[in-house]
């Protein structure tokens, strides 16, 4: 399953996107104008810290906001919305944030670079020195029938671009940030004087759902000790009826999806847990009948990059096995079509949560996870120690390398089917569309819609001390959605997970994994057919067919009703299995599809890519 991103990520400076002019004279003039008529250098500087307390309005809820800054690079923001609360911020440890269940996360390198991009412009510290000197003036604009200049300021160390709107007072009106593919424009108004500097009180946020802001108070400060800005301290989780490891027996769903069955309020309920779902996801079904009332609208956009609206629901107590997590923020949204690719109903998707709560052991081999006690945990005899690094939405990435290029950064995802989705920028720096000779095509399937990607057949795939040979992996294509983000090269799945006893221990900040007898020698699943079937309105229906495919040389095109395979009518409810083995079935087999209308297509079984 597909992350969702951050809730909510409150601007508190300046961002934008990339210049176009070299006239930085110009923009140091602008920005120059823009300090004096914030009042000046020499008052900025003497200012140490900034307190704001607030309010913050954001999909339909609405609640407190405090932020407090520190020139010397600290940063601690928290919110509270009622139905969702949260923060993150710098530390002398590094970036954390404190997700909506209270969890604490390692902050990523882009939101870290974020942070200190908004510190910076907070402090005017873009307007003097360096800073100013590489700035660039892109064009003269209007904003609201104002003329305005607009300034690029100089990338980030990942690249992030930012542009300010300036008038010819200096009064700034508008900023952006460009990062990852992804917008956020920011407006300010409601500047005042405070302290001797001019500040803006409210700001607007747009990009993805909109969040108003409206300063209450703001305090600059001469002095302001960093002890104010500590990272806030988070409970241990609790645990109901064990005192040691438990243990939970596993429904691997097609041999790579993670069922367990537990409990949310008093309903039992199939739960799929998914490393790689930034928050846990309840269907709208489940949530009526447990009583569960969501609240605010926030909207989620996944593997298809299409916008799918989500309610939130703060206090929601979820049980596996013997361990009750502590109360959840969940997120409540209809996976019928999730339910629908994947041939299984998902009522729960147990997320981040769990990984952030105990050390979790999933044994594919076993059908078994094993959730130890943090305090005992003691790491598997013989097992390969990875480093995780923090991902957006507190999931975690490790190294992995494909054939002779060097080692790449992949998130985790339990919730992947795949062996290794490869994104779209590292696709195209590597040139992997060209690297091999034949390529597949297939479709990706998540929230929010899917997108096409292409199939290859990599001669070796190392990771975790281990060499595969003719791994199948996938490459993104499409700019849409998830697997566009630059933030990690690739997604690791359960095609190369289910190899290992997996061990994931987010507090020591790896991943531990202990290869099975049969790693290396197992192989990987085949697609010899080449199509995506999917349930719509109680039939069979080819969502897909691979260009260059089996199924698409024996004439079998996407919208196509199946009725049978072999002689054999189709049923919905088994559809999927039934392709699984047909499309695994050895090279030169024939098989014989029959469409609607009766017309029957007999395709040969091929590798194809």
């Amino acid at each position: 399953m597909s992350a969702f991103r951050s809730l909510f990520c409150v601007v508190l400076g300046l961002a934008g996107c990339r210049g176009t002019s070299p006239d930085s004279d110009q923009a140091a003039a602008v920005l120059a104008r823009h300090l004096a008529w914030c009042g000046g250098a020499t008052a900025w500087q003497a200012i140490q810290g900034l307190q704001l307390t607030g309010e913050l309005e954001a999909s339909g809820l609405h609640g407190g906001l405090t932020v407090t800054l520190h020139r010397d690079g600290y940063v601690r923001q928290q919110y509270d919305l009622g139905t969702i609360a949260g923060g993150e911020g710098i530390d002398a440890v590094g970036g954390w944030r404190r997700n909506a269940s209270g969890q604490l996360e390692g902050l990523p390198a882009a939101d870290v670079a974020r942070l200190r991009g908004d510190l910076a412009l907070a402090f005017l510290d873009h307007a003097v020195g360096e800073p100013a000197s590489r700035a660039t003036w892109v064009r003269t604009d209007q904003i609201d029938g104002v003329a305005v200049d607009v300034i690029a300021l100089p990338a980030d160390d990942l690249g992030g671009q930012r542009q300010l709107w300036i008038d010819g007072d200096g009064a700034l009106h508008r900023s952006e940030r460009e990062f990852d593919g992804r917008r956020r424009q920011t407006g300010f108004a409601d500047w005042r004087q405070v302290g001797g500097v001019r500040i803006s009180f409210a700001q607007e946020v747009r990009g993805g759902d909109t969040q108003r802001i409206r300063w209450q108070s703001i305090r600059p400060l001469a002095e302001l000790p960093v002890a104010e800005l500590a990272r806030p301290a988070v409970a241990a989780p609790a645990v109901a009826g064990t005192s040691g490891p438990v243990v939970v027996p596993l429904d691997l769903h097609e041999g790579r999806y993670l069922f367990a069955r537990g409990r949310i309020g008093e309903v039992d309920t199939d739960i799929v847990v998914d490393s790689g779902a930034g928050i846990t996801v309840v269907d709208q079904e489940l949530a009526a009948a447990a009583g569960l009332k969501g609240q605010g609208q926030v909207t989620a956009r996944g593997v298809g990059g299409e916008g799918r609206p989500v309610q939130l629901c703060r206090g929601v107590t979820l049980r596996l096995g013997d361990l009750e997590l502590p109360p959840l923020t969940v997120a409540i949204l209809d996976l019928g079509e999730v339910h629908r690719k994947i041939g299984r109903r998902m009522p729960v998707i147990l997320g981040k949560e769990l990984f952030h709560a105990r050390p979790v052991t999933v044994d594919y081999a076993q059908s078994r996870l094993v959730l130890h006690e943090p305090d005992n945990f003691v790491p598997p005899a013989g097992a390969h120690e990875l480093p995780l690094r923090p991902l957006d939405d507190g999931h975690v990435m490790v190294q992995l390398q494909l054939e002779d290029l060097p080692p790449c950064w992949c998130m985790v995802d339990t919730g992947s089917g795949d062996t290794v989705m490869f994104h779209l920028p590292y696709v195209r720096e590597n040139g992997l569309l060209q690297r091999w000779e034949r390529l597949g095509e297939r479709t990706v399937s998540g929230v929010g819609g899917f997108v096409l990607a292409k199939q290859a057949r990599a001669h070796a795939v190392t990771f975790a001390g281990v060499q595969f040979a003719a791994v199948p992996v996938s490459l993104a294509t499409d700019p849409r959605g998830a697997m566009a983000s630059a933030t990690s090269d690739g997604t690791l799945g359960a095609g190369l997970l289910s190899r290992f006893v997996v061990t994931f221990d987010h507090a020591g900040k790896r991943l531990l994994l202990v290869p099975a007898a049969d790693a290396v020698t197992r192989s990987f699943r085949a697609d010899r057919l080449g199509l995506t079937p999917v349930e719509q309105d109680g039939a069979v229906v080819l969502e897909h067919v691979g260009a260059g495919s089996p199924a698409a040389e024996a004439g079998l095109r996407a919208g196509d009703r199946i009725t049978a395979i072999d002689g054999v009518a189709v049923d919905v409810r088994s559809f999927r299995q039934r392709f699984q083995a047909v499309r695994e079935a050895a090279a030169g087999t024939v098989v014989t599809i029959r469409i609607g209308g009766g017309a029957e297509r007999r395709v040969t079984l091929a590798d194809w890519f």
